[in-house]
């Protein structure tokens, strides 16, 4: 069996890595909180942060959208199409 016929992972790992890391970051942060930067600035960082957030998530609607239009397989864990 070649690469390209060989079926992806069944299990999406990319968002579970991702989801852990903001979950390991999230408890750190309760638990052993920093204070590197005061009232004023830490609450700017956490507004960017918060924007960039909501713009990944329309990046990544929009990656979605641009790929069911193509008919390419959207989930990692379904192969494309063969052509």
């Amino acid at each position: 069996m070649s690469d390209h016929e060989r079926q992806p992972a069944r299990f999406p790992w990319p968002p579970v890595i991702y989801l852990a890391a903001i979950a390991i970051a999230a408890t750190l942060g309760i638990f052993y909180p920093l204070a590197w930067f005061g009232p004023p600035l830490s609450d700017i960082l956490f507004a960017i942060g918060c924007l960039l957030i909501v713009g990944f998530v329309i990046l990544d609607v929009q990656a979605m959208r641009t790929l069911h239009k193509a008919g390419t397989a959207i989930l990692p864990t379904r192969g494309a199409d063969a052509w």
